[in-house]
């Protein structure tokens, strides 16, 4: 199968050995520095976003991260359907955007592709911090204007 692009059988078996040892080298070093990791690039190239996160910077800014990329996504999915209820295309196509797109990163990460290149990286962080923002503000209402949907609108207003 990997034949017809060049890859032998041999080097395919060496290329899944080398990533399951960097696997468990960046394990190994969760196991032995969980809180704060073993610092940037301690752990090499580990071919996974979130062990790499964990064995660098430590578990606690993996939640912390993972916890916040959460919230990203929730509140752009939130909005995407407020938007498609109010009828408002140019909204709803805009959160279905960025939530695609760091969708599209999760399961990038998940697969094993790394985006170790500096490209993917001031990509996705583009991509997040437009998503964030996207997601924060008010339909309808131009940037600066925070998303609550208690709020009335400015003419409304006593």
């Amino acid at each position: 199968r990997f034949e017809g692009l060049g890859i032998s059988e041999q080097d395919r078996d060496s290329s899944v050995k080398e990533r399951l040892e960097r696997h468990e080298v960046a394990l190994a070093l969760v196991r032995e520095k969980p809180i704060f990791g073993g610092g940037w690039g301690s752990a090499g190239l580990v071919h996974n976003e979130f062990l790499q996160m964990a064995a660098d910077t430590g578990v606690v800014t993996l939640v912390l991260f993972l916890l916040f990329y959460a919230s990203v996504l929730w509140r752009l999915y939130r909005r995407y359907w407020i938007a498609v209820r109010q009828g408002n295309k140019n909204e709803s196509h805009c959160m279905n955007v960025f939530f695609s797109a760091l969708t599209g990163y999760t399961l990038v990460w998940f697969t094993g592709t790394h985006t170790n290149v500096q490209e993917a990286y001031i990509a996705f962080w583009l991509v997040l911090a437009l998503g964030a923002k996207a997601a924060n503000l008010v339909i309808g209402e131009g940037a600066g204007t925070r998303a609550n949907p208690k709020a009335r609108p400015a003419s409304q207003a006593a």
